[in-house]
């Protein structure tokens, strides 16, 4: 069974409906809308190829992280995959979620509406300490890169 691309025009709607009731910019909202369109662009000769039991390995991760530039994406990339989390869990992470001493996240109303805690590398702690720190622990974490990063 090949994945089915979900009508984009709904996407881009709901997205920018989640991040305007988020309250990021308009400016934001746009550059996320277009980044997106590029990668659909992007992809589409491949999605064909994707089926739904397509599962990617641990050096092809090791890859895409290497060759992520921004460095707030590669902890969103590596947190993502050392920690099992799924997109809408990431976009819904906030900081007072991340204990950084245990190595633990606080997934609130992950899937089926229920709490889950899951646990990321130590590896990962200094760079996530550094998004985290001196923010307003209920700020959701940002990984959009800024003047700060």
């Amino acid at each position: 069974m090949y994945l089915k691309l979900i009508n984009m025009q709904d996407f881009l709607l709901d997205l920018k409906r989640e991040l305007k009731y988020r309250n990021y910019s308009s400016r934001i909202i746009e550059v996320y809308s277009t980044c997106i369109k590029y990668f659909l662009k992007y992809i589409k000769d491949d999605i064909s190829k994707i089926t739904k039991d397509t599962i990617i390995d641990k050096e092809e991760i090791l890859k895409i992280i290497e060759n992520t530039k921004n460095t707030k994406h590669k902890l969103l990339i590596s947190l993502s995959y050392s920690s099992w989390l799924r997109v809408s869990e990431i976009i819904n992470l906030k900081i007072n979620d991340v204990n950084l001493e245990e190595l633990t996240i606080h997934i609130k109303w992950a899937k089926w509406k229920k709490d889950r805690i899951t646990v990321f590398s130590e590896k990962l702690k200094n760079d996530l300490w550094k998004i985290i720190s001196f923010k307003n622990k209920k700020y959701y974490i940002s990984f959009l890169k800024n003047k700060n990063a």
